[in-house]
């Protein structure tokens, strides 16, 4: 018998069988060996003549968005001093959390790494339909850009600074992040004199549509591969005028002080629905989940049903402190939702409305509390999810009780790094191996024990493609699962690796290459590419069968 690896070449005419992608793939018996692709005779085919051996490869890129777009809003309203000034002592530890996330202290990241991060703080104006002290006017000029200067002096900041900070997680270090934690700190100062309308969705929307396109003030921020998460920082609630009512900014009009006309008259703002519209579209409908959103805002520290993902925020509105109520003693303002030892913030019922609407890809925490480490848990949270599930073109066969396929999957990184290392099983313990062993390379074994081991990823060599690169290859662990005699259904997996859900199983309705993780290694490393390799025989009879060993 013959066994050949993935740099075989086919001899022979092919026979392609079609099928809709994610669709089951129905073939007919004694049908002539089906070559994918060339290279097909990587797997032993079975001497019954009666039986047909068939191969399958599927092929796909790492499409995992390991990268974050990180856009910061911060009111410069008179009463965010207290705020700032927190602010300022917060953003090394937030920054760390999302580039440094090492909480127990044993030097090994305790969640999967960004690779990349950009973060820029906006200038906090909007446009407004009157010239009035500290806001903008009619044609919003400046409103909406990153700033690239501090608007307070400061002593040790920059007088210009780059539109946006950048990091990367192989050309930079600790130190880069340090530094870009000072710069963001001498941004993030941006005064108390602000417009006293403030437009905070107005505002973010402008700075990623009319600023972030061709010929804007941020072109380059957002990035098509990139999670993108926006942090608003507030004491208020969000004022976003309506264009069908002017007279919001009317100082003559009947609406009562400025500063509490968004909160007295939400009819006269923009629905709360339009901004939640205008994001998605921004994301396009094929990838609404790289939106992210995070809120310090007013909501009480100390009522649970206030605090964290938006889908876990029903009952926060009725809460008695959610009320827009006019102050007794004092009509000229409202009674706060939650206060400080120098500081009092006003319900923030359209950030709430806002973050329900994104359910658990938004999170609120309060601007009461001392600690806004939580506020960034939207993007830390779906990074170790983030490399999969995949939807494969064609659904692989398993026989009654089968839970694993008949494949192998090689992942092609796009540089000669090494594989990651497994500390179960190390390289160390691992003899040579090709892609021309496949699919059953020597095993590895511990040298202690005599036991054999299955590595993550196991080193197949260089590759050298016609571009002059040379690329490693790694193969990538195929996970254990049992299969369950009551539900007649496949267990979870027993060890991190890749497995398979058919499309029953799944969420989309199509067959799916899936990766469990739980010590936060790479699934698929960004930027590479994987290929799936699939053997069976289909006999006379119609049955499916692994192919042998």
């Amino acid at each position: 018998m013959r066994k050949r690896g993935l740099d075989a070449d086919a001899a022979g005419r092919t026979r392609a069988a079609s099928a809709r992608p994610g669709r089951p793939l129905r073939l007919p018996p004694l049908l002539l060996c089906w070559l994918a692709v060339p290279g097909c005779d990587d797997f032993d085919p079975p001497d019954d003549p009666r039986c047909v051996h068939h191969e399958l490869v599927e092929r796909f890129s790492a499409r995992a968005r390991r990268s974050l777009d990180l856009l910061i809003w911060i009111d410069d309203s008179p009463s965010m001093i207290e705020e700032q000034e927190l602010l300022a002592a917060q953003i090394p530890a937030m920054l760390r959390t999302l580039l440094a996330p090492d909480f127990d202290g044993d030097t090994r990241p305790d969640r999967p790494l960004l690779d990349d991060l950009h973060v820029g703080v906006v200038a906090p104006g909007a446009p407004t339909t009157s010239p009035l002290p500290g806001c903008l006017g009619p044609d919003g000029a400046g409103g909406g850009c990153l700033l690239q200067s501090p608007p307070v002096a400061a002593s040790g900041c920059s007088a210009t600074y780059p539109p946006f900070q950048e990091w990367r997680l192989r050309s930079d270090g600790g130190d880069v992040v340090e530094r870009i934690a000072a710069d963001l700190t001498c941004l993030a100062s941006v005064g108390t004199s602000g417009c006293p309308f403030s437009q905070p969705f107005a505002s973010v929307l402008r700075a990623l549509t009319l600023e972030g396109g061709p010929g804007g003030c941020n072109r380059g921020f957002l990035r098509d591969d990139a999670l993108w998460m926006v942090l608003w920082i507030s004491d208020g609630d969000d004022g976003s005028a309506s264009a069908a009512h002017p007279e919001l900014f009317d100082p003559d009009a009947p609406l009562g002080p400025p500063e509490l006309r968004a909160a007295l008259h939400p009819e006269l703002l923009e629905p709360v629905e339009s901004f939640a519209w205008a994001l998605r579209a921004l994301a396009g409908p094929a990838h609404q989940d790289r939106i992210l959103l995070g809120m310090v805002v007013g909501v009480p520290p100390d009522v649970p049903a206030c605090l964290g993902p938006g889908d876990m925020l029903s009952e926060c509105l009725h809460h008695p402190a959610m009320a827009v109520t006019l102050d007794p003693a004092d009509p000229t303002r409202l009674i706060p939702s939650c206060r400080t030892a120098s500081a009092a913030a006003v319900p923030p019922r359209r950030f709430v409305e806002l973050a329900q609407m994104f359910g658990s890809a938004a999170d609120v925490e309060s601007i009461c509390k001392s600690d806004w480490n939580d506020v960034l848990s939207p993007a830390t949270s779906v990074l170790p999810m983030s490399w999969g599930p995949i939807c494969l073109h064609h659904e692989l066969p398993l026989a009654e009780g089968e839970c694993i396929p008949n494949c192998f999957l090689v992942e092609t990184l796009d540089d000669d790094r090494p594989c990651p290392e497994d500390e179960t099983c190390p390289a160390a313990w691992c003899p040579p191996a090709s892609a021309g062993d496949l699919p059953d390379p020597a095993p590895c074994t511990d040298p202690a024990t005599g036991a054999e081991c299955r590595p993550y990823k196991r080193d197949l060599g260089l590759v050298t493609e016609n571009d002059g690169v040379a690329r490693r290859r790694c193969l990538v662990r195929a996970a254990a699962l049992a299969w369950d005699p009551a539900t007649r259904r496949c267990g979870w997996p027993e060890e991190d690796g890749w497995f398979y859900r058919p499309p029953e199983r799944s969420e989309e309705h199509c067959a799916q290459l899936h990766f469990l993780d739980t010590v936060f290694r790479e699934g698929l490393e960004p930027g590479s590419r994987a290929e799936l390799r699939c053997g069976w025989t289909v006999c006379d009879e119609g049955e499916a069968v692994s192919a042998p060993d």
